[in-house]
């Protein structure tokens, strides 16, 4: 048995998908749009209890460098003084990649991270992969190796599978020997459409899934992590904007168990500090099949 769960560690984003909702340029423009949208609520809730405060992470680095060179001085200073503040985070990766994706590829695929961080001072040390079901294990080496110490999967089940067991936290070694905390995750429609999280659904639907968490032997976490996207547009989404006050007023209500807004930082970080020196290390490559 699992120990119980004691929090719900959850996570704003929108899923990046260009050209899967509408023209490319219009997804470019939206995204931006909903960083603007994310700023706003983040400020609105500054003053929240500090559990239930607006997080928003940025998924891909590509829509933060056009966000950063085409915004005014003071939208860019806004985004700063949140991401200071912890509540604006931004992953490392330019886009979600396939193994496809050659080395040399890869490697200029990180110099967003780079740039945002000499240009604007960006604090990056996560990424995250939503809607592709694998990852090159050269991932592992290139990562840490500019400070990237965390990697999260939230492979799309429709046509393949996760590897098992599965919502579980591992060491992946790449071929160099590098090694990076990697969480195989649930799919991002899971926090909304599988958990209820801020809807009325919550009662009907939380509960039956933590019990099934919490009856497996090989989940030895006292915690669910749940991606949460707009209801009304998974992909290429806006931020939803109640989940501050639905976090808030769950807590308030001393409900269990414990919502915790944080972003991929925050939680890769937990990870770290709580499991790192217990996790299974796996070496191979994580191949992609539909």
């Amino acid at each position: 048995m699992s120990p119980q769960i004691e929090t719900v560690y959850l996570i704003s984003h929108t899923h990046t998908d260009i050209g899967y909702t509408d023209y490319q340029d219009a997804v470019f423009r939206q995204h931006l749009e909903f960083i603007d949208q994310a700023i706003e609520l983040g400020e609105a809730t500054a003053d929240y209890p500090e559990d239930a405060r607006y997080k928003w992470t940025c998924e891909v680095t590509s829509f933060v460098e056009r966000y950063l060179q085409q915004r005014p001085a003071r939208q860019i200073d806004r985004f700063l003084e949140l991401h200071r503040r912890g509540q604006m985070a931004v992953a490392a990766m330019e886009y979600h990649w396939t193994p496809m994706l050659s080395t040399s590829g890869m490697l200029r695929s990180l110099l967003p991270v780079m740039r945002l961080r000499r240009d604007y001072g960006l604090n990056i040390t996560s990424a995250m992969q939503c809607d592709v079901n694998g990852a090159s294990w050269l991932w592992a080496d290139l990562l840490p190796a500019i400070d990237v110490n965390s990697f999260t999967m939230s492979i799309n089940m429709h046509r393949g599978r996760r590897p098992e067991p599965d919502l579980n936290a591992f060491w992946g070694e790449g071929p160099g020997g590098g090694k990076l905390l990697t969480f195989n995750g649930p799919h991002y429609l899971y926090g909304i459409f599988r958990y209820g999280l801020g809807g009325a659904q919550v009662e009907e639907l939380l509960a039956p899934q933590l019990e099934k968490l919490e009856a497996r032997d090989d989940y030895p976490y006292d915690f669910l992590y749940a991606q949460v996207t707009h209801p009304a547009r998974v992909d290429n989404g806006p931020p939803l904007p109640n989940m501050a006050d639905f976090v808030r007023d769950w807590n308030a209500a001393g409900r269990e168990p414990r919502m915790v807004f944080v972003t991929l930082d925050e939680f890769t970080g937990m990870l770290h500090h709580r499991y790192g020196n217990q996790l299974t290390t796996w070496r191979g490559d994580w191949a992609d099949w539909w």
